[in-house]
């Protein structure tokens, strides 16, 4: 392995050319990649552990804020 050179590691810019203001193919296959994994945790670990205390906070949050004067 060779260590790495200034300016050749992640996030470096190419040949001086400046990438802001556009966002190419490869951000949106790195931002979708990152939503589904995201959505996939949640579901497989989340659903289980959150679900049932997070309905029972959802409905008596929503009987609270009913029973509130405007």
């Amino acid at each position: 392995m060779t260590p790495l050179q200034p300016g050749h590691g992640h996030g470096s810019q190419r040949a001086g050319k400046s990438s802001a203001g556009r966002l190419g193919p490869t951000w949106a296959f790195e931002f979708a990649f990152t939503m589904l994994t995201a959505l996939y945790q949640f579901v497989v670990l989340g659903v289980r552990l959150y679900f049932p205390p997070g309905f029972a906070a959802l409905v008596a949050a929503s009987i609270w804020f009913a029973r509130q004067r405007r």
